[in-house]
């Protein structure tokens, strides 16, 4: 029986929406972590400035778009994701 990769050629996980949406995702999660991690915080004021609604209201939209493009790129893929150089 032939295989998926006997017919189409494996593509680099960032031409993919899988993995963009997974990259999006990885993103939004480790960004305020690593931030706090590397002792970059904001102050109370800088805050308030900018509007504490506003960054969240960001980091789910982006967590969001990224979650729908992993999970729609999951649905038919085309080529099996590969780790390679693109």
């Amino acid at each position: 029986m032939a295989e998926l990769k006997d017919f189409v050629a494996p593509k680099w996980w960032l031409d993919t929406k899988r993995g963009i949406g997974m990259f999006m995702v990885g993103l939004g999660t480790a960004v305020p972590v690593l931030g706090a991690w590397f002792g970059v915080t904001l102050d109370p004021a800088v805050i308030t400035e900018t509007g504490q609604q506003v960054a969240v209201w960001f980091d789910v939209t982006w967590n969001i778009v990224g979650f729908v493009l992993w999970v729609w790129g999951s649905f038919r893929p085309t080529a099996p994701l590969a780790v390679m150089k693109p």
